[in-house]
Formats: structure tokens, C-alpha cells, sequence
């Protein structure tokens, strides 16, 4: 580990003293409009998480973050957009756990090396899966529901943005640990989810609370249990999985910015060390919890031993459950 940690502040352009050009001189950057890739619809929670960030970093460094959204292809298309940006600190991405530690071993041919073409800059914040349920069913409670999955066995959908998606894996990996069958629904993005899981044509999805957190209120969906070691401080009355019976299932997504390899080193130091400080900011940090979005402030160095974990860990679960690279 102490030799990965060396490698990645080497790889990362020794993050003091990095000799810059003009154009992102640290003391002047940004001296021209930042992108800031989205490599998913408008609407959803990376929404809401690229436009707190972008907002923050333009106060702070007085300068223009635009978002441009580039979905596509689990965002393999926009990841992609980024790794292949000019390495000027112009070009940020926002990057999950999807993209750089699950997609390698869902793709057969990957248009970029996501340990070697991506810098991990900052996280931003860890999202835990909800195992959310329709209101109709009749279960209260993670027991109750894999009793009643049990006496109709491949009657339940669960539904998910894809195969090989976090929300597909979470899905997957909890059925096979508590010996359950359930028929597996794709669908082109969340917001279809959580309409059909309101009305009832789905029953089940594990999915991040802002996105469920309307029809939650309104009583349509209920939520059983939390993918985390702690409760959500947006859903206090709900358990953790620990809590529910089934220990160490805390499958979930962590957000990040990250930048094409040769990323200015000072760009990165700048632009982590702002994105730390909102993090520590209570106005933030509360607009994320709301949305059942847990922050998460870690280094460029441990950011990238973060990714390389996740790589390994993935690489797991995709195999246990069944898939194969296409």
C-alpha cells in the first residue's frame, strides 16, 4: 500500500512545485470557461451533486464551470470525453464508481484505461443504496420481504439503469446472499424507475433517496433498509442492513471529480483543496444530506488508492454474479 500511495503522488505530478504553463498558472486559474462533464442525464442525482460543486468552485475561484452533459453507454461516453481532453486543467469530469471500477469488467472494449487515462482530483460524496419497495407491498421490513420473496419466487421485478450498473449488482448480490429470485427490469435511466415503482409495474429497486425522496413522502414507495455501517441522517427511522440481519452488504456509489492524465498538479492541489473546504461548509454538506447524499472529503492520493480498491472489488461481484465482458 505504501508503495501504490508513493506511485500515485509520483503519477500525480508531485502535487508541490509542479511546474506550470501560462494558461493554468495556479495563481490565475481558471483564466477561461472550466467544462465540467456529466456523463449522465440532466435530472438525476449526478445533477445535483456536478451543479453544487460547479457553483462552489465558481464562488471560490471566481471563475466559469459549465456543465455539459455527455450520457451514454453506462458513461462510458463521457469518462471517455474526459480522458481524452487536452490535460490543461480545463477539462473536469464527474466521475462514479460505475465508471472507472465496474465498467472494465462489463466492457469488452473499453475506449480508455480508467486507472491510467483518469486523475483522481476529489471525491465528493459517498451515495448508499435505499432498498426501496412499493407501498403495496405488504412487508414492513427486510425479514418480511425476503419471507414474502421467498413464498413467490421470481415474482417480484427489481429494476435497474442496466446490467452491470451499481443498482443491478446491489440488486443481485443481496438476492444471492439471502437466497432469493427476482426478475431483473432494465430501464434507460431512474426516472422511469421512480414512476414505475410508484405505480406498482415494478416492485422493487435499490437506489440513492434523491431520487426517490418525493415519492417517499407522498407514500407511494417504502423504504426497508440502508447499504451503509450508519443510518442516513435524511432517513433516521430506517435500518442499516447491519441492523436488518445481513451483516457487510453495503454496496453504493462514491462521486468524484476527476481529469485527464497530466492534469496540471497545481490545478489538482487548487482545485481539491476548494472542493475539501465545501465539504466542511454546513450549507453544503446540509443540501447534500437532504438529498441522502453523505459527504465524503478525501486527497487526490487517497482518492486514487480508493479507485484502485474498488477496481479489485468489483471485479468480484461482476464475476459472481454471472457476467461476462461484451
Amino acid at each position: 500500500m505504501r508503495a501504490f500511495l508513493i506511485a500515485a503522488v509520483s503519477a500525480f505530478g508531485a502535487l508541490s512545485g509542479f511546474a506550470l504553463p501560462d494558461s493554468a498558472s495556479a495563481q490565475t486559474y481558471p483564466a477561461k470557461l472550466v467544462r465540467v462533464i456529466v456523463p449522465f442525464p440532466p435530472g438525476g442525482i449526478a445533477d445535483v451533486i456536478a451543479r453544487l460543486t460547479a457553483d462552489y468552485l465558481e464562488r471560490a475561484l471566481n471563475g466559469r464551470f459549465l456543465l455539459e452533459h455527455r450520457p451514454g453507454a453506462a458513461c462510458n461516453i463521457g469518462a471517455d470525453a474526459v480522458a481524452k481532453a487536452a490535460a490543461d486543467g480545463y477539462t473536469l469530469g464527474l466521475i462514479n464508481v460505475g465508471c472507472v471500477a465496474i465498467n472494465p469488467w462489463i466492457y469488452k472494449d473499453m475506449p480508455f484505461d480508467p486507472l491510467n487515462d483518469l486523475v483522481p482530483i476529489a471525491t465528493i460524496n459517498e451515495t448508499p443504496h435505499v432498498l426501496f419497495v412499493n407501498a403495496e407491498l405488504p412487508v414492513a421490513n427486510v425479514r418480511e420481504f425476503i419471507a414474502y420473496a421467498k413464498r413467490a419466487p421470481g415474482k417480484l421485478n427489481y429494476a435497474s439503469a442496466g446490467a452491470g450498473t451499481p443498482l443491478h449488482l446491489s440488486a443481485d448480490y443481496f438476492s444471492r446472499v439471502v437466497g432469493i429470485e427476482m426478475f431483473h427490469v432494465t430501464y434507460k435511466g431512474t426516472t422511469p424507475i421512480v414512476s414505475d415503482l410508484a405505480a406498482g409495474r415494478i416492485q422493487v429497486v435499490f437506489l440513492a433517496l434523491a431520487a426517490m425522496r418525493s415519492q417517499l413522502s407522498a407514500g407511494r414507495v417504502r423504504a426497508l433498509a440502508v447499504t451503509r455501517k450508519t443510518r442516513l441522517a435524511a432517513l433516521p427511522e430506517v435500518p442499516t442492513f447491519e441492523e436488518a440481519g445481513i451483516s457487510g452488504f453495503e454496496p453504493g456509489s462514491w462521486w468524484g471529480l476527476m481529469g485527464p492524465r497530466g492534469t496540471p498538479g497545481a490545478v489538482i492541489a487548487l482545485v481539491s483543496r476548494h472542493v475539501s473546504a465545501m465539504l466542511d461548509d454546513p450549507e453544503a454538506r446540509k443540501r447534500l444530506q437532504e438529498a441522502g447524499i453523505e459527504p465524503l472529503k478525501q486527497t487526490p492520493e487517497e482518492f486514487a488508492i480508493r479507485v484502485r480498491n474498488d477496481y479489485d472489488k468489483w471485479r468480484e461481484v461482476v464475476r459472481a454474479a454471472g457476467l461476462k465482458p461484451e
